[in-house]
């Protein structure tokens, strides 16, 4: 089973200029999403494009942001900057921003139930896979050139969407780990563990049917094996093996509230010890901070 399978056709594809500089130009874009989540809210994936005016092909870096709409806000710094170092640069909306958020879930974030969050990243991933798609047929960019750089939220999508497609050519990982069901019974907010109440024994037990379910991955192949749990489905950590060819960033806090150290450690580990820094929580995600991490 794949969930990640989808139609490349893009279809419905418009675009309007926001914005025009001298050195950029800041562009909306929109295309039909591929999959059908049955709520009207997600039927559109909208994104910016920030493009610089030059004749030659330039890299992209596809931002991708985390939960909540706060964290668009270092994405955008981050595109504004990148630009103007001959960088384009898409920034997509998520299906859970508010723009696409539907209304049927804003009550329950973040604490849906597993199904629904399976939905969403399989929604989010295939999105950041249309980008992908889109940018093929862009003449002003260099397609041998394109990596993409999450938070929080958005670095689990990355993760998986460099694990399921080549043509993400590096990554930058921000706050971001692996193993959700460890990850729920360690990180320090108590309402996690609240809302997915779970015995130690049946915690071990999925833990340990995650690791023989990732030993069968390995062997098989994502495609030829059955998850006994469909978190094992959308987990980093699943994906983490096809990570190690290419070149990633891993940025992450030494006291973050909800993806504590062990679970970066352990996605760390497993796409091959790439590039890894520690920095405080509260200087991570401060729009300067990512800002800086994102020039370097």
């Amino acid at each position: 089973m794949n969930p990640f399978k989808y139609n490349h056709n893009l279809s419905g594809v418009t675009t309007r200029i926001k914005k025009q500089t001298a050195t950029c130009r800041v562009i909306e874009v929109s295309f039909q999403s591929a999959i059908d989540t049955g709520y009207s809210k997600n039927s559109l994936i909208t994104g910016d494009y920030y493009v610089p005016n030059t004749r030659n092909p330039v890299p992209l870096a596809i931002l991708v942001h985390g939960m909540g709409d706060f964290s668009m806000i270092p994405c955008r710094m981050l595109a504004r900057s990148l630009v103007q170092k001959n960088i384009a640069c898409f920034v997509p909306y998520l299906t859970i921003h508010s723009k696409r958020l539907p209304l049927e879930l804003k009550p329950h974030m973040p604490y849906l139930t597993p199904e629904e969050w399976y939905n969403v990243y399989r929604t989010s991933v295939v999105d950041i896979r249309q980008v992908i798609d889109w940018a093929m047929t862009r003449q002003e960019i260099d397609t041998k050139k394109l990596f993409i750089s999450g938070i929080s939220f958005g670095g689990f999508v990355s993760s998986i969407v460099m694990g399921m497609d080549k043509r993400v050519k590096a990554g930058v990982l921000i706050v971001t780990g692996g193993n959700a069901n460890r990850l729920t019974m360690m990180n320090k907010e108590g309402k996690y563990r609240e809302k997915y109440k779970r015995s130690e024994i049946e915690h071990l037990q999925v833990l340990n049917d995650y690791e023989e379910y990732r030993e069968q991955v390995r062997k098989y192949g994502f495609e030829n094996v059955p998850a006994k749990h469909i978190s094992f489905l959308t987990d980093p950590l699943t994906f983490a093996d096809n990570l190690k060819d290419r070149p990633i960033l891993m940025i992450n806090a030494r006291h973050d509230k909800y993806i504590p150290v062990e679970s970066a450690t352990e996605l760390w580990q497993a796409a091959g010890q790439p590039d890894i820094k520690w920095y405080p929580w509260d200087m991570l995600l401060s729009g300067s901070g990512i800002l800086r991490f994102g020039m370097q």
